[in-house]
């Protein structure tokens, strides 16, 4: 599923950050898509993985997995924020990873700080409660959580968003 966002979000629609060590070997990475840009801007966007890894998927879990995707977890980060449209209407971060030898070096601030939007407000969700602190070091604020059900797991959000002046 990463992979099929990852691919047509760094090409066409998102920004996409990356650290290197000193080899050139990838050590982090992080992908925004800027107000106005959304995942998935285009039908040919799909066609570049993301409706492949959904074409694998029974029928029972694609529709769940839509209606998490297209309509629950929008609706809480929504609400949570108070933006219509938040993930449309907001500098979104999807994905911030560091590998792990290289974490707690400054690599993710570093990506952050070059990702700083000009006055929008910065949002992103995480799933890992220790996240949530990492986040808020680089001056996001927690804004909601909510738990999802589904047929494989209980999927906790956090919704955490940082304005680059003031405050949501």
């Amino acid at each position: 599923m990463a992979n099929g966002i990852i691919k047509p979000m760094s090409i066409t629609s998102g920004e996409l950050y990356t650290a290197k060590n000193g080899r050139g070997e990838l050590v982090g990475f992080a992908l925004w898509t800027p107000p106005g840009r959304d995942s998935f801007d285009t039908p040919d966007q799909l066609e570049m993985g993301f409706g492949e890894f959904m074409s694998k998927l029974d029928e029972g879990a694609r529709n769940l997995l839509g209606r998490l995707l297209g309509e629950v977890v929008p609706a809480f980060v929504d609400g949570a924020l108070g933006i219509e449209k938040a993930e449309l209407n907001c500098y979104w971060c999807w994905f911030a990873f560091v590998r792990e030898d290289y974490q707690n070096k400054g690599i993710c601030t570093a990506m952050f700080d070059l990702a700083k939007s000009t006055g929008a407000v910065m949002g992103l969700l995480t799933q890992d409660a220790t996240n949530v602190t990492k986040y808020e070091h680089l001056g996001f604020k927690e804004y909601g959580k909510e738990s999802f059900d589904s047929p494989w797991a209980k999927w906790t959000f956090y919704c955490m968003a940082r304005k680059t002046s003031g405050e949501i």
